[in-house]
């Protein structure tokens, strides 16, 4: 009985989520079908990135064919990245995973490895991928894997003049920090449905001129 309610709960939980976003924005429904074909398939499957659909549709919309992009943590998007005719990079903590994507792409990407060690809380060799590459590289670097704040700030420098800088899930608390630091960037919050039909947040900033 518990277990029941607890699951009849969730799902009411997240109808009522769904109700409240339709309400403060009826242009949502039209992702829902996007929603119902993402269903029990894997990012890799969908080759899609796992962000709300507008921020999805927003980089599309900016991101020109060879563009250069940094991204922490891979998965669908470097994939999906790939068909948009992006030179992507992709530096990922997880070996298993990263040959995963490694054995998907083709030459125009390339997957780094760099090991991440939880027993010593030492995450260098992740963050400090950043610096391998010249300031003003990227026309966009999404942050979406490990210690986002620190790999934000060691990629902002990264970004060219008029790129963009993706944050997935920016409404997290603990990310603040990073949200503050890029304040002086012009800054789009998107909110709303993302595969597999959760509702989250991604921002991406544009650096601005000198």
């Amino acid at each position: 009985m518990i277990r029941t309610f607890s699951a009849g709960a969730t799902v009411l939980g997240r109808v009522l989520k769904l109700g409240r976003l339709l309400a403060t924005d009826p242009k949502e429904i039209s992702h829902i079908a996007r929603v119902a074909a993402a269903r029990h398939k894997s990012n890799l499957e969908l080759r899609q990135p796992w962000w709300p659909y507008t921020a999805a549709d927003a980089v599309q919309a900016h991101l020109q064919r060879g563009a250069s992009v940094l991204e922490f943590g891979g998965g669908g998007s470097t994939l999906w990245l790939e068909d948009l005719g992006a030179k992507g990079t992709t530096v990922e903590h997880d070996r298993e995973w990263s040959d995963a994507l490694r054995a998907l792409v083709s030459d125009a990407s390339s997957i780094h490895f760099r090991e991440i060690d939880f027993q010593r809380g030492d995450a260098s060799q992740y963050i400090d991928a950043a610096g391998e590459f010249a300031d003003g590289s990227f026309d966009l670097v999404i942050i979406d894997g490990r210690e986002r704040v620190a790999c934000g700030r060691a990629a902002m420098s990264k970004v060219r003049t008029g790129g963009m800088l993706l944050l997935d899930d920016s409404d997290r608390p603990r990310y603040r920090p990073l949200v503050e630091e890029l304040n002086p960037w012009h800054r789009k919050d998107f909110r709303g449905l993302k595969p597999p039909g959760a509702i989250a947040q991604t921002t991406i900033w544009w650096k601005p001129g000198l």
